[in-house]
């Protein structure tokens, strides 16, 4: 039975924006709202988990001294707003959880499942490990989307490492569970643009983000009907989408 405590808070962080809710409270919510839809599972309290510490020592958009926003709360959101949206599909909501693990911190989902006497491997070696790992804990589905939306090792100037991010984004988007899980991660980046304060890293990023406006929107008129996605979730994402074209210009 649910009490009177728990529907409240599930209303109440319900009418949250993500902006306002730190990862705790970001953990709580998707609780809340994975339940509301039936969504919940070992294997996903496991990603969320997982995710959680790969990202334990990684901070966001840090400052000269490192210090940053704690990371888990990029992935933490991109779970909540595809749960919000409507998505209960557990492959596309643990990758959602792991999408960055495998690019920004592989060597700690090996260190968790293999032990301190992993032998070391390069990056790319490193990469490969991650996802079978992913693959043995969470099947071979969540891995291919992880895998499906893990950037290419870097390469070049930031100008041709912002191409390639493109080519690759546009690249891949085409299958619908890897679109959705690239969406929230593209929501929560290019949404969050107009609250850099360095004018020319702000430009940087408007110019890495825009060409992918129309990409996405031409995608999901061709993958839209296979989306595991209701109605409303549609209307949901077709909105993000226009309010990010306005703030990209």
């Amino acid at each position: 039975m649910t009490s009177r405590f728990t529907a409240a808070m599930g209303t109440v962080l319900a009418g949250l924006d993500l902006k306002e809710m730190d990862p705790a409270l970001l953990s709580f919510a998707i609780s809340h709202k994975a339940a509301e839809l039936r969504a919940s599972s070992d294997l996903f309290t496991d990603a969320l988990e997982l995710a959680a510490f790969a990202h334990r020592n990684d901070v966001r958009n840090p400052d000269k001294e490192g210090r940053g926003q704690p990371y888990i709360g990029h992935p933490f959101r991109n779970v909540l707003r595809l749960l919000r949206y409507g998505c209960a599909d557990g492959p596309t909501l643990c990758a959602t959880a792991l999408h960055d693990t495998v690019e920004d911190c592989p060597t700690e989902i090996i260190s968790l499942f293999d032990g301190p006497r992993a032998p070391a491997l390069d990056e790319a070696g490193a990469r490969t490990r991650a996802l079978e790992l992913i693959a043995g804990h969470f099947g071979d589905r969540t891995s291919s989307l992880v895998a499906a939306v893990t950037n290419p090792l870097p390469s070049g100037s930031a100008e041709d490492r912002h191409l390639v991010y493109a080519n690759h984004v546009t690249s891949v988007i085409g299958r619908p569970r890897v679109f959705l899980v690239k969406f929230v991660d593209f929501v929560d980046n290019a949404g969050s643009v107009q609250y850099v304060q360095d004018e020319s890293r702000r430009q940087r990023l408007s110019a890495k983000y825009r060409p992918l406006v129309p990409a996405f929107r031409s995608v999901l008129d061709a993958v839209e009907r296979d989306l595991p996605v209701p109605a409303d979730g549609l209307v949901q994402i077709r909105g993000h989408l226009d309010r990010i074209a306005d703030r990209l210009g």
